[in-house]
Order: C-alpha cells, then sequence, then structure tokens
C-alpha cells in the first residue's frame, strides 16, 4: 500500500506514525507533496492543513494543496485530512466535489487514533 504523509513537521508524529504505517513517503511542503503525486498513484493521502513557514517554504496551507488536487486529478484511493482548522470541512468537501473519498480527524493523531483509520483505509 503506498501511503503520502503531508505535513510540516513529521518529526513529531513520524514515530508513532511509522509504527503503523511503516513504508509512507513523508512530504513537508506542497511543492514536495506536488512532486510525489505527479509521480506515483498513492492508496492513501494523509493532509495536513497548517504548514508552518520553513527554510525555502513560504507559509502555506493544505488548502492551497486541495486545489491543486481538484485542478489535476492525480490518482489517490483516500484522503485523511488530520487537522483541527476550520477549514478542514471545506477541504473535505471541495475534495468530495471532485470524487474523492475523504476523512476528517480532528486531533492531534497519537497511535491510537492511526490505528482508528484503519477501517476507513482499507487495513
Amino acid at each position: 500500500m503506498k501511503i503520502l504523509f503531508h505535513d510540516d513537521a513529521p518529526d513529531r508524529r513520524q514515530k508513532p506514525f511509522r509504527r503503523v504505517f511503516p513504508h509512507a513517503v513523508f512530504a513537508r511542503s506542497n511543492q514536495a507533496a506536488v512532486r510525489h503525486l505527479e509521480s506515483t498513484a498513492f492508496d492513501v493521502l494523509f493532509l495536513d492543513h497548517d504548514l508552518e513557514e520553513q527554510p525555502g517554504y513560504k507559509g502555506e496551507t493544505g488548502f492551497e494543496l486541495v486545489e491543486w488536487i481538484c485542478r489535476n486529478h492525480p490518482a489517490i484511493g483516500k484522503i485523511v485530512i488530520h487537522s483541527t482548522n476550520s477549514k478542514a470541512d471545506e477541504m473535505k468537501d471541495s475534495l468530495r466535489t471532485h470524487g474523492y473519498d475523504v476523512k476528517v480527524l480532528r486531533f492531534e493523531p497519537t497511535i491510537v487514533e492511526w490505528l482508528k483509520v484503519h477501517s476507513f483505509v482499507g487495513f
């Protein structure tokens, strides 16, 4: 199963996430996520909204990546938005309008919460 994890600070989540999804690919910016999505069909995209400014990247939002996805229609089986931002529902609605299967997690995910998405993801 091919999984893309989009988050500006995956280090704080990487260890518990990797316990559940050991072969995931990580993208710390929208630009990195686009590169992966242009070249690979993913079974699951874990998508963050709030991306902090980093060296070489301006502050971005996951909504900008959602807009790119809706314009370009990359192959993604399911999308899990992991954000407490109020824009998460708008992101979900935009993606569903374009035919994507989407779930929203409204908390700081822990390994327990990652395990809960297994039924949605299809493990």
